[in-house]
């Protein structure tokens, strides 16, 4: 009951899927969820080899988008590396990355050279990196000076910095698997790394195309980079399989904590696993992330994500960032930092809605430190000196 002799799958198999997208739609479920909507294991199972469904995590499955289904954003294109099939398994998983069944229904790469033929790069190159995130539409952090790496020596405890070294912008980055033929970088707009490449980090794209997954895509973008910039990548991804893909939040860390262990002893991979502890999905832009790395960093209580706030005249915000400040009740969060990114002000009428916000919110008792851009990433001073005078009280 696998795929039909013209290596298509079965019509049983194809009705299957269809009752697992009635039941979830393209939602993650888990196993005992689908049993419970009388779909057995073993017809899981089948559909699974027959590549109808994709495994996110140790029982836990998808439906993969076909033609005749809405579409689903590829970030859930994962398998873990030590999922099982269920018990009453017929089939056993792919076990070469290169022919595997996972497909992505991203368009195609918005890489520097907009690579969208996988003719272009070399035979078994894995897209990653920073193309890796254009690909997934992920934000890409900004590169630390030297002077950032000696800062995070300094507040990780005297840990190693390891950043790789990155691809020239005319160059695409891409993995070359241990065992394949050809020098490193052998050819021309082409940046090749050997970095360790398990078979479950890897999804193809409709037109053949490898990719590195959205959580090793961030792994790698994150390598030896200071906290606040690694967690512009572990934030954003976490977004994407979370908030956006419908994950559960501990499947996906799991998920991104496997990952992390598969590279042990990579370079850069120790910074990662530093950060991990921190990234979390409800970070709503780069900004965001790097002004909480920062306050997490300067030794600065944790602040919580999009404090829910109602403002003097009744109004309901959210405040990108919020701490307790002395006296005050535990969760209070009276003082709110705004990760302040130009973006959010397209004309004259936005900044005057944000200034009426802005005493709106003041006038019920809070304090709000605005953070820049050029403040959060090149002189988080500033700001984390006035955070340190309203904590002191």
């Amino acid at each position: 009951m696998t795929p039909s002799a013209s290596g298509f799958p079965s019509s049983r198999l194809m009705a299957t899927a269809q009752q697992l997208h009635r039941h979830f739609g393209l939602r993650p479920f888990a196993v005992a969820d689908a049993v419970a909507a009388g779909v057995s294991a073993n017809r899981i199972s089948r559909a699974w080899s027959a590549g109808l469904l994709m495994r996110v995590a140790k029982g836990w499955y998808a439906v993969i988008a076909h033609d005749d289904m809405s579409q689903r954003r590829g970030a859930l294109t994962l398998r873990s590396a030590t999922a099982a099939p269920p018990a009453h398994s017929a089939g056993s998983a792919p076990t070469d990355w290169d022919s595997g069944s996972v497909v992505s229904s991203h368009p195609t790469v918005a890489s520097r050279q907009r690579v969208d033929d996988p003719s272009g790069l070399p035979q078994g190159s894995v897209l990653c990196g920073d193309d890796a995130s254009e690909f997934w539409s992920q934000p890409i952090p900004p590169r630390p000076e030297a002077a950032e790496s000696s800062a995070h020596r300094g507040a990780t405890g005297g840990a190693s910095v390891n950043v790789p070294t990155r691809p020239e912008r005319h160059q695409v980055e891409v993995i070359r698997p241990r065992g394949t033929s050809g020098r490193r970088g052998h050819r021309p707009g082409v940046f090749a790394r050997r970095w360790r490449l398990p078979e479950s980090h890897v999804v193809r794209t409709a037109n053949g195309l490898l990719v590195t997954d959205v959580l090793r895509t961030a792994i790698d973008v994150a390598r030896g980079l200071p906290l606040p910039f690694a967690l512009v990548s572990l934030d954003a991804a976490l977004q994407s399989v979370v908030t956006d893909g419908d994950l559960p939040l501990p499947v996906a860390r799991q998920l991104l904590g496997e990952r992390v262990v598969d590279l042990a002893g990579g370079k850069g991979i120790a910074a990662v696993r530093q950060a991990l502890p921190w990234a979390h999905p409800a970070a709503e832009s780069p900004l965001e992330s790097i002004v909480r790395g920062r306050i997490i960093e300067a030794g600065l209580p944790t602040p919580r994500l999009q404090v829910p706030i109602v403002g003097a005249s009744g109004r309901h915000y959210r405040g990108d960032l919020g701490l307790d400040l002395p006296g005050d009740p535990p969760g209070s969060c009276r003082l709110i930092i705004e990760a302040d990114g130009l973006g959010k002000y397209g004309n004259p009428a936005d900044v005057r809605e944000e200034k009426k916000r802005h005493l709106d919110i003041e006038r019920t008792g809070r304090e709000i430190v605005r953070v820049l851009y050029s403040e959060g990433v090149y002189r988080p001073t500033e700001f984390l000196g006035w955070i340190r005078h309203l904590l002191a009280g």
